[in-house]
């Protein structure tokens, strides 16, 4: 009989680990959920403060304050999820909200002036234009007369060029 009960316990184990395994990915495919929704809301209110940025208008904590409860909800979800696990997951520490994380208030927190426009960099001034030398012309040589054809070849109808005869 210890035989088979150090091969059951040894079974056990097995089911054991396997069954916690599955637990914990279960609850990963929860956390990555919640960390995709968390990402998508702070992708708005970057694509939110950039617009006000860019176009010059007054940034307000009112118009990103949907957002900014969506991803702390999907945070708040993130922590407790990780806690369901049997063991902890360091993969989502960015998004675990901790006893030091404070909730800003939207009377308490200021509105942040919006950065200075840089200064324009002043234009180049133009450079010259660099014309080409003009290229030398070539001539013929004076010594040659121009009606002699002495160095041409002639080329008559009869025979322009001759074809092997195939054996």
């Amino acid at each position: 009989m210890g035989f088979m009960d150090k091969v059951k316990a040894t079974m056990q184990e097995g089911i054991d680990t396997v069954s916690k395994t599955i637990d914990n990915e279960k609850v990963d495919s929860k956390m990555r959920e919640e960390k995709r929704k968390a990402d998508k809301s702070f992708q708005e209110i970057g694509q939110i403060v950039v617009r006000c940025m860019m176009s010059g208008e007054e940034f307000d904590v009112s118009m990103v304050s949907a957002q900014y409860s969506s991803a702390v909800a999907s945070m708040q979800a993130i922590t407790d999820y990780n806690s369901e696990r049997t063991e902890p997951s360091t993969h989502y520490d960015d998004y675990l909200i901790t006893d030091n994380y404070v909730m800003p208030q939207n009377d308490a927190t200021p509105t942040p002036e919006p950065a200075p426009a840089p200064e324009p960099e002043p234009e180049p001034e133009p450079k010259a234009i660099v014309q080409p030398e003009e290229a030398p012309k070539i001539e013929a040589p004076e010594n040659k007369d121009k009606d002699d054809y002495s160095d041409w070849v002639e080329i008559t109808d009869d025979k322009f060029w001759e074809e092997e005869k195939l054996a």
